[in-house]
């Protein structure tokens, strides 16, 4: 019983030291406080600067606003419908008006849905037996229009 404790014990304690080595190892962001040094203490160019912070140079940084991925690369424009882009993949379904079998529907559907179409690099579109469709820049409603 005595045994059965102190190998619990044991086995605990190695847990715990296992446990708590390895947060030395796990991944973190930026330089531990005890890693930033001066300059000219290593002589070495660091990649951030020491900033003295003061009310100047809170109010700096205060106007400051670093420009995203999104704000870079994102359209101007305000759009209530979504607006077709190079690459993207179009859902498209033809419904066919008539009595009987079409072109595209069966007896039991007039609605026929194609594979996925994706955008090509010119910003077109091939559809059978209507041919390439501008649709780049498009809405999906201004493209189902024409």
């Amino acid at each position: 019983m005595i045994r059965g404790i102190s190998l619990l014990r044991s086995g605990i304690v190695i847990a715990l030291a296992l446990l708590l080595g390895g947060c030395s190892v796990i991944p973190r962001e930026g330089p531990n406080s005890h890693e930033i040094r001066p300059e000219t203490e290593n002589n070495v160019k660091k990649n951030y600067e020491y900033v003295n912070l003061s009310h100047d140079t809170v109010g700096v940084l205060k106007r400051f606003s670093p420009k995203g991925f999104a704000k870079k690369f994102s359209s101007r424009r305000k759009s209530g419908f979504p607006v077709i882009g190079v690459g993207d993949q179009l859902a498209i379904s033809i419904w066919e008006a008539g009595e009987g079998r079409g072109l595209f529907s069966s007896a039991e559907s007039k609605r026929s849905d194609l594979p996925p179409v994706t955008v090509d690099r010119a910003g077109y579109v091939s559809i059978p037996y209507a041919g390439r469709i501008r649709a780049a820049g498009r809405t999906t409603l201004s493209v189902q229009r024409s």
